[in-house]
């Protein structure tokens, strides 16, 4: 094993210099650092041969960074000029893995394959607990530990790699036994999300319409209704209920969810608020960064505050009194964005997916704008794709801008692309599925459907079921179908 270990003493800087430490290879892919006193670690790379293969998967930094396996005269697409150019306003790096890894033609968070003949080749990090984890394929496959910041003042095992070959759904399995991840036990699950049908224009009013819509087609019993964006005053003030969108609260509408038999779902991006929030203005020092644009410009929470850990507390014990038993958790990589407290931010975003299991025991979590690692046993379903669009590749100017932006035709290749975490590490969550009338070609239409389908454990739409055509309804009863049919289901949504 060749590595190569960056620390600092005071103001010094040192490279696999003994002076302060020394290091054990525990085996050709574990390494051990030990130091004679507290040091803090900069950067840490170890360096392999490998086989030559014929294409790499590249598993994407978060859920909505592209994935898929690419040859080796293709290169991973990176920010693109005019989102470096305009990002001290838009902050596109925020999202894209810019600020987390060195960009390379080739390179993959978590772990990987090589894929030749049929087989593979797989490596998978032990430790993202500690830190994150990229391979990267050059002449050596080079693999980094984001350990910037990390003070240690004992025995610190910076790498951990699993090895294996053949299969790569048995590959799959052993690395997750080792990880101690078991097999999720949460339901597949159908249903309705309001999103992409209301967007952020929402109201009790028109989703009591959505629900007597699905009380028109008869035989369907969608399991689940989740409330997306749209009912809070401002993102951060999740207990503050738009009380002209909402005129009598949540409770109202979420005892109609249950009346209709099914679970209700609420919303929430419990790492970030937004410009215009309360909580921006009554607690300005639980900020600690500027994140993207979205509604009046995100910034950051820190998450390693204990006053912000008690509200956010105090938020799940709100929503879990109005009976709430689905939370789809958006924009958690925030949790992580920088190195803080003598912790790694891969250690943070890790610590803070255990905040999130703990606090919601009993519920189902849908992880959402996730680092894929970091969610691996922490969430009943995981996004595995970027957003959909009602067209086949998005709005043409984020085509110019990050790897990051929505797009059906995207979606669909996530979804295949991450199709063997389904039922591993976490049930995937595909996207929506659109059957109404879209700006999308009846190709695309039925590529989405059939990948979400195929691929996907937890099937959601934002259409008025009960308008669709016979040949709509006869794809709606497949997906009822595959609900109805899985053993999950008999554990009973409603206990």
């Amino acid at each position: 094993m060749r590595y190569q270990v960056t620390y600092k003493v005071g103001k010094k800087t040192y490279v696999n210099d003994s002076a302060y430490v020394s290091f054990k290879v525990i085996s050709d892919y574990k390494l051990e650092i030990i130091p004679s006193r507290d040091i803090e670690l900069v950067s840490a790379k170890v360096f392999y041969e490998y086989d030559d293969s014929s294409q790499f998967f590249c598993n994407g930094f978060q859920t909505w960074t592209d994935s898929g396996l690419y040859y080796k005269n293709q290169k991973m697409p990176h920010l693109k000029p005019l989102a470096k150019l305009t990002d001290a306003f838009f902050k596109f790096s925020t999202v894209n893995d810019i600020n987390w890894c060195e960009q390379d033609k080739h390179f993959s968070h978590t772990y990987t394959y090589l894929l030749k003949n049929g087989k593979v080749i797989f490596y998978g990090a032990l430790n993202e607990r500690t830190g994150f984890t990229t391979f990267h394929f050059k002449k050596d496959l080079e693999v980094h530990k984001d350990v910037e910041g990390v003070i240690i003042s004992s025995p610190f095992i910076v790498f951990d790699i699993y090895k294996d070959q053949g299969d790569l759904l048995t590959c799959l399995d052993n690395y997750f036994t080792l990880l101690g991840v078991n097999k999720p036990t949460a339901p597949i699950m159908d249903g309705y999300t309001s999103w992409y049908k209301h967007y952020t224009d929402l109201s009790e009013e028109k989703l009591r319409r959505d629900l007597e819509g699905f009380k028109k087609v008869s035989w369907f019993k969608p399991s689940l209704f989740q409330i997306d964006d749209g009912y809070e005053e401002y993102v951060g003030d999740w207990m503050r209920v738009d009380k002209v969108k909402f005129p009598s609260g949540l409770q109202g509408i979420v005892d109609d969810i249950v009346k209709s038999h099914m679970m209700p779902g609420i919303w929430l991006a419990p790492f970030i608020c937004e410009k215009k929030s309360n909580l921006m203005k009554e607690h300005p020092s639980w900020v600690i960064d500027k994140g993207a644009f979205n509604w009046s410009g995100i910034y950051h929470l820190d998450v390693t505050n204990p006053e912000v850990k008690e509200y956010l507390h105090q938020v799940f014990t709100y929503f879990k009194k109005l009976g709430f038993k689905f939370f789809k958790l958006d924009f958690l990589y925030s949790a992580g964005y920088r190195p803080m407290n003598d912790k790694s931010r891969g250690q943070i975003m890790y610590e803070s997916m255990d905040f999130l299991r703990e606090e919601l025991k009993g519920c189902y979590i849908l992880g959402c704008g996730v680092p894929l690692g970091s969610a691996f046993g922490k969430v009943d379903y995981c996004r595995i794709s970027t957003d959909v669009t009602e067209n086949n590749d998005g709005p043409w100017y984020l085509r110019l801008l990050h790897r990051e932006r929505k797009s059906t035709k995207m979606a669909i290749q996530d979804t295949i692309a991450r199709s063997h975490l389904n039922g591993r590490a976490f049930n995937n969550d595909p996207d929506v599925f659109f059957l109404r009338e879209t700006k999308l070609s009846d190709k695309y239409k039925e590529a989405l459907f059939k990948a979400n389908l195929e691929n996907g454990n937890l099937l959601l739409t934002s259409d008025d079921v009960s308008k669709y055509s016979p040949e709509n309804m006869d794809k709606l009863r497949k997906v009822q179908d595959k609900v109805l049919n899985s053993q999950e289901l008999s554990k009973t949504l409603f206990k």
